[in-house]
């Protein structure tokens, strides 16, 4: 006697949740894990720079105006291959330091630069998308 459709479906499904209970840590995309790294990174930029800013009244000129009163050192985003981001967090503050944006490529892009980034600006705000939206996040 052949088997009926439904009589295999609870065993292939049942094969199928433990291949991805089994096999899903290892299924992520490629750049996953480093993206979020990198944009806790920002997220902790961009705690520095508010408290920097109520401390002395404006954003610094440089990243590096955070160390050490704020940070210890200023991260550095890496790619998914774990290789440093070259040109880092982008930091573009306004001259009289009332006002900032901060830029990372998204990794999630293994081939190099991103055609996507992450945008930070002063205030809390913060967006993700292609590169054509934010065309001051061009490198």
């Amino acid at each position: 006697m052949r088997p009926r459709p439904h009589d295999l479906a609870r065993p292939i499904a049942g094969a199928l949740l433990v291949g991805l209970l089994v096999l899903g840590p290892a299924c992520r995309l490629p750049g996953t894990e480093t993206h979020a790294a990198n944009v806790r990174a920002g997220e902790e930029l961009v705690l520095s720079l508010e408290r920097h800013h109520v401390r002395t009244g404006r954003y610094p000129a440089e990243l590096s105006g955070l160390v050490p009163s704020e940070l210890a050192a200023v991260p550095v985003p890496t790619w998914a291959n774990g290789a440093p981001m070259v040109h880092g967090f982008r930091y573009f503050p306004r001259p009289d330091g009332s006002a900032f944006r901060l830029i990372v490529d998204d990794v999630r892009s293994l081939v190099g630069p991103s055609d996507r980034v992450v945008v930070w600006t002063s205030g809390g705000g913060r967006e993700e998308g292609d590169v054509s939206l934010f065309p001051y996040a061009a490198p």
